[in-house]
Parts: structure tokens; sequence; C-alpha cells
């Protein structure tokens, strides 16, 4: 009888644990979505701007529209990264518009989101 009441705690051991780990794995989710939320807009106006002449006024206005938008990104990623740290790499993407300019991030930036978006980020 002991035995079944310690196979009966060990499963309800798991499953809590299943439910514990399932919930951090989507701790700061609505975050990082908030964030892909920016980030395609800034993506929108860059690539409307990457079809404009580099002689062009309104090219630079949509690039520093686009960094805006990514600016903006940044705060909800970071506290997504905090609250899972999954999401650091997503956070640090965005962190590094200032370093390395909006060209260097672009791709990385649409692959993130698109995984997010997908659900087919890595854990």
């Amino acid at each position: 009888m002991a035995s079944v009441g310690r196979r009966t705690a060990a499963v309800l051991t798991l499953a809590a644990s299943g439910l514990v780990l399932t919930g951090c794995g989507q701790a700061g989710l609505s975050g990082v979505n908030s964030a892909c939320d920016y980030v395609e807009r800034g993506l929108r106006t860059y690539d409307e701007a990457a079809t404009l002449p580099a002689t062009d006024v309104r090219r630079d206005t949509l690039r520093a529209t686009t960094r805006r938008e990514f600016m903006m990104a940044t705060h909800f990623a970071a506290r997504a990264a905090v609250q899972n740290g999954h999401w650091t790499a997503f956070a640090t993407s965005l962190s590094e518009v200032h370093r390395v300019g909006i060209d260097s991030v672009v791709p990385t930036l649409r692959m993130q989101c698109q995984a997010i978006r997908s659900g087919n980020y890595y854990y």
C-alpha cells in the first residue's frame, strides 16, 4: 500500500513540475510579442526606405522611424528577457542597433520575430 502512495506522489510531483516548467517557458511571451509588433513596424519602414534612392530625404526619415520603432521594442524585449532568459538573444539583437546600425541587425530581427510569431523558437 505504501508503494502505491509513493508512486502516486511521484506522478503528481512530475505532473506539477511539468506545469511549472510550461509556465516558465511562456514567461515574457506577451512582452516579446509586443516587441515584435514594434520590430515589424520598423521593418516595414525599413523595406520602404530601401526602395528609395539614397539621395531621397524621405529615405532618411523612414530609417529614423525604423530606429525609433526598434528602440521602442527594446524596452519590451528587455523586460521579457528578465522574466525568461530565453528571450535574451532577442533583447541583445535589439540593443545592438546603436552599435552596429540597423542594416546589420535587420536580417536577425526579421528571423527572430518570424520564429517567435510562428512558435518555432527554441527553449
